[in-house]
This record gives structure tokens, C-alpha cells and sequence, in this order.
């Protein structure tokens, strides 16, 4: 009881979907949303099986918790694309406080084998608010690029494994 009562307010506590239309894109995205305390990691696993892509959520002012840790090894673990978002970003008002923030959580999210695409890896990140909305539709357009390199690859794949199309031969006329 106690602890229901700490988690009540805006903080995850089952597994819920939602979908966001997107009409300038023509599209919807479907999100998951899992909890991110440490008692829910069955059904953040779970989670991570369903999606095409995991975006881990980390408060700025926070920085890479146990929890964190635990969702991107699963995310790893499933092979599942990852975007970090990083939440909190209108919290600190001047920006070389902010971006010194930024840099610090991007090396801690290094330390648990998530780096960055400016970092020289392949994990790309994206600076959020969601209090004030600032840096949603830049989430949104790096989850859908996300799939649609996913797609490709797929593509790709099939397109190399199948056997290549028989020699044609060409018959002139006598």
C-alpha cells in the first residue's frame, strides 16, 4: 500500500499503449509504455519483445539509474533499436550548465554500452521536455527513421538471400 501510494501521479505502474497519428507523415506510431522501477523488469522484458524500437527515457536530472542500466541491457539483449530521450532538458535554465548535464549523463549511458551517436556510436539521442513539449516531433522523426532503417535492412537481407534470377538468353533472328 505504501509504495502504490509513493508511485501514484503521472508514473507507469502496468503496461499501457497508446498511439499518436501523425498526419503530416500520413502515419501512426504506437507506443508501449512500461514502468521503470525495479519491481516491473518481467514486464519491461515483455515490452521489449512487442517493439521495433525502445526508447529509453532518462531524466537529465537524474542521470542512469539501476533501472536504466537494467532496460538497456534487455533492449540490447533483445536486439531491439534504441533512441534515448532525454527528459528534463527545460530544467536547467543556462545552457552550459545543460549541455555539461548532457555530456556527463551521455558518458554515464556509455559506461552501460549505450553510446551515442556523437559519442562515435550508433544510438541516437534526442533532448526532450515533456513538461513544455520541447524536442517531441525531433523523438518522433528519429523513431520513425529508426524503422524505416530497420525496414530496409530487412529488405536488403531478403534481397541478397535469394538465389540470383536465371541467365536470360537473347535469340536474334537468323
Amino acid at each position: 500500500m505504501f509504495l502504490f501510494a509513493l508511485l501514484q501521479g503521472g508514473i507507469t505502474q502496468k503496461l499501457s499503449a497508446f498511439s499518436v497519428h501523425l498526419k503530416e507523415k500520413k502515419r501512426d506510431v504506437v507506443f508501449l509504455d512500461t514502468p521503470g522501477h525495479a519491481a516491473f523488469t518481467a514486464m519491461r522484458s515483455y515490452g521489449a519483445k512487442a517493439t521495433d524500437v525502445v526508447v529509453l527515457v532518462v531524466a537529465l536530472d537524474d542521470g542512469v539509474r539501476p533501472q536504466t542500466r537494467e532496460a538497456a541491457k534487455i533492449a540490447k539483449d533483445m536486439g531491439c533499436t534504441l533512441v534515448v530521450a532525454v527528459n528534463k532538458m527545460d530544467k536547467i535554465a543556462d545552457p552550459d550548465e545543460r549541455n555539461q548535464a548532457r555530456l556527463n549523463l551521455l558518458t554515464e549511458l556509455t559506461a552501460c554500452d549505450v553510446v551515442a551517436e556523437e559519442f562515435g556510436g550508433d544510438i541516437q539521442v534526442v533532448g526532450i521536455s515533456g513538461k513544455t513539449g520541447m524536442g517531441l516531433p525531433e523523438l518522433l522523426d528519429s523513431i520513425l527513421l529508426q524503422v524505416m532503417c530497420a525496414a530496409l535492412c530487412i529488405l536488403y537481407i531478403m534481397c541478397w538471400r535469394q538465389p540470383p534470377p536465371p541467365p536470360i538468353t537473347l535469340v536474334y533472328p537468323p
